[in-house]
């Protein structure tokens, strides 16, 4: 449940779980939102976490982004997408080891 205040701050009720003032964006129902890409998430106080996100177009051009990176470097290294990890991994260690 959603309250204005009279300083333009959103009162969100959930329950008698939470209670927290915001000045940031709203929206009626999830499915508004679309895509929702979290790009950090970070520990504020007991039980407060602040999430930086993300959404819409702009996720949608990150993920994108993320996607040809990806495929990229399983060209160069020659690998399959979900083997990019122990392939790096390898190189590392050989690496290493030759020095």
């Amino acid at each position: 449940k959603i309250k204005k205040t009279k300083k333009n701050e959103n009162v969100i009720n959930i329950s008698n779980f939470s209670k927290e003032i915001c000045t940031g964006t709203h929206v009626k129902y999830t499915g508004e939102i679309g895509i929702f890409l979290i790009k950090s998430h970070y520990y504020i106080s007991n039980g407060i976490f602040r999430i930086i996100a993300v959404t819409g177009k702009y996720a949608l051009k990150i993920i994108q982004f993320k996607n040809n990176l990806i495929k990229e470097m399983s060209k160069l290294l020659n690998t399959d997408i979900n083997n990019i990890n122990n392939t790096l991994i390898n190189i590392y260690n050989n690496k290493k080891k030759n020095k």
